[in-house]
């Protein structure tokens, strides 16, 4: 079964999907970023819909492209959570926040009826937390079904392209975000050793590296 046909055989007990995916839950520095997408049901039929995939599996140019026409093709809504408030609360719940953010402006946009029922996926094994609304959960889910595949690539898109700009930032300029994005790449946590953290990195996530460097310098000092 392709993406297409998954949703598909769903939509024949709802009116409407909405698919929710988050990028950036594992990276160093930046903010987590949901997207949220809903087709019109006739839209499906567009040859070019066959090209979707998860995010991870498309290149750069590839993904600026499709980002694109998703945008003229269909309904969708971007939720982000900041650095702060991912050192808050914790990346989870930052991640679920980003969700709901981005599902709620999604329905505000459709204008639903409460004749209508809708279906919100959601990638991976976890429900959206305070989000009281039906859901349901897809283990790899931008690899099964076209929603949540789109709402991938819309939000990885505008995720990596804000990371680009913040690299050519004189503060950010060490770290090769533009490369990167963010992520624990070595030559990142090299990067963080040598002229420090950023006030975009999550502290809570690079305590580890900054640790495991402090200990390496008392053991040079030790010997």
């Amino acid at each position: 079964m392709n993406l297409i046909d998954f949703d598909l055989e769903i939509l024949k007990n709802y009116s409407f999907i909405i698919g929710v995916d988050e990028v950036g839950r594992g990276s160093l520095a930046g903010s987590v970023v949901a997207g949220a997408v809903s087709f019109q049901p006739p839209e499906l039929n567009q040859k070019w819909l066959q090209e979707i995939n998860d995010s991870k599996k498309i290149n750069f140019t590839k993904r600026q492209n499709l980002s694109d026409k998703l945008k003229e093709n269909c309904f969708y809504a971007l939720g982000e959570s900041t650095v702060e408030e991912i050192d808050t609360i914790g990346i989870l719940n930052a991640t679920f926040l980003a969700m709901r953010r981005a599902t709620d402006e999604l329905i505000n946009k459709l204008n639903l009826s409460e004749s209508e029922k809708y279906l919100i996926l959601v990638d991976g094994n976890l429900k959206i937390r305070q989000l009281n609304l039906e859901q349901k959960t897809v283990i790899k889910g931008d690899s099964q079904s076209l929603h949540i595949a789109a709402a991938s690539i819309l939000a990885k898109v505008y995720r990596d392209n804000l990371m680009i700009d913040l690299s050519h930032q004189e503060e950010f300029r060490h770290y090769n975000w533009q490369k990167n994005k963010g992520y624990g790449t070595k030559e990142h946590q090299q990067a963080i050793i040598k002229y420090g953290s950023s006030q975009l990195h999550r502290q809570k996530f690079i305590r580890k590296i900054i640790l495991s460097n402090s200990e390496r310098e008392i053991k040079l000092f030790e010997l």
